[in-house]
């Protein structure tokens, strides 16, 4: 068998090379030892959590507030356009209501003006000249009874005097005639 033969040389290699891995390996667990916590350590963590989360819970609260604050405000300029709205919408309903009668009121001044050119146009107008009931104060019935007398009598037409829309004499009245 072979011996080895060991020098103070070979031996403070050995240590020297032994060292440094006993080194780092102190500086492992120095540094895993450093990671562990102890009681006390936990009431400072907890502590810093504590004050992180009430950090954070401001700062959301803070902003959910002025979000709030928006929507109100907002819903505030809403409410504003909305009652200056429905005071629009009044004054055009007023403003219809008036155009609606003034629109009534016209319809029945033309109406009533149709109606006198329907009564007073020569589509229907017929003239007669030389009545024998002629007299000063005579009235438009009369005229109108008159003729149609004349007329169903003398020309065997049946007509009355509500078929006459009206009948009035052309002319002054002259006793002689």
């Amino acid at each position: 068998m072979t011996e080895i033969i060991t020098t103070k040389e070979n031996e403070t290699k050995q240590n020297n090379t032994e060292s440094p891995s006993i080194e780092k390996r102190l500086d492992e667990i120095c540094a895993k030892l450093s990671n562990v916590l102890t009681k006390s350590d936990t009431d400072i963590i907890k502590n810093i959590i504590k004050e992180s989360l009430e950090g954070h819970k401001e700062q959301l609260l803070g902003s959910v507030v002025k979000q709030i604050e928006i929507l109100e405000s907002n819903m505030f300029d809403q409410a504003k356009e909305l009652a200056s709205l429905k005071q629009q919408l009044s004054a055009k309903d007023q403003e219809i209501n008036i155009l609606k009668q003034s629109n009534q009121s016209k319809n029945q001044t033309y109406e009533a003006g149709i109606n006198d050119l329907e009564q007073y146009g020569r589509r229907n107008s017929i003239r007669i000249s030389g009545l024998s009931f002629d007299s000063e104060n005579q009235t438009s019935i009369q005229v109108a009874e008159h003729t149609a007398k004349m007329m169903s009598h003398h020309l065997n037409v049946h007509l009355e005097y509500k078929d006459i829309d009206i009948g009035h004499r052309l002319g002054k009245y002259t006793k002689q005639k």
